[in-house]
């Protein structure tokens, strides 16, 4: 299992720790031009800023390409935060053809 992170204060590496798996944070594989992500099971791990993911996770989905036979995200918020972060990733999802 690989579980793709996008964490700022050290929440987002926490749950995925706690997930086990290969962790690969986002931000490096932007760094590393890392583009081909692959494995039975890849996760994504993040915060919701004002209701949407973050800028850089939609960018990194927007190119990658992901090969696996079960993709979840795991979306984490600090107060009221509502279903719009997991709505906006799943079009963007969609729109690669990722269920």
């Amino acid at each position: 299992m690989k579980i793709l992170y996008f964490t700022s204060t050290g929440n987002n590496l926490y749950i995925a720790q706690n997930l086990g798996g290969e962790l690969l944070s986002i931000p490096q594989l932007v760094n590393d031009n890392i583009f081909d992500i692959e494995d039975d099971v890849v996760g994504i791990v993040f915060p919701v800023y004002y209701a949407t993911s973050p800028k850089i996770l939609r960018e990194y989905l927007k190119k990658v390409n992901i090969t696996t036979d079960y993709l979840f995200l795991i979306a984490s918020y600090g107060s009221d935060g509502d279903q719009n972060a997991l709505r906006i990733m799943t079009k963007t999802l969609e729109k690669r053809g990722w269920q």
